[in-house]
């Protein structure tokens, strides 16, 4: 999954998801990724473990900032099939 974004310019991006808006500010850390020179970031994850988004960006003049409002990425769930190997006794 890829997420997608605006922030300041060259900021560090730091992901978070949430199980429900009432946490609002990240209970699970996602990932981190740079934004570019105008300010567009992109982060892949490879699961998200709560459907509410909320990210927080780092300059070096200005330090981090608060927690952005939550989103709802949708996802609520991912299931993915079980792989099982054979053993034979």
């Amino acid at each position: 999954m890829q997420v997608t974004g605006t922030a300041c310019p060259s900021c560090l991006v730091e992901l978070f998801s949430n199980p429900d808006n009432q946490y609002g500010e990240g209970k699970y850390y996602q990932g981190s990724t740079t934004a570019d020179v105008s300010g567009h970031f992109t982060l892949t994850v490879s699961h998200i473990l709560g459907p509410w988004l909320s990210a927080t960006a780092t300059d070096v003049y200005s330090g981090t900032s608060n927690f952005s409002t939550p989103y709802n990425s949708g996802i609520h769930c991912l299931f993915l099939p079980a792989v099982m190997k054979n053993y034979s006794p």
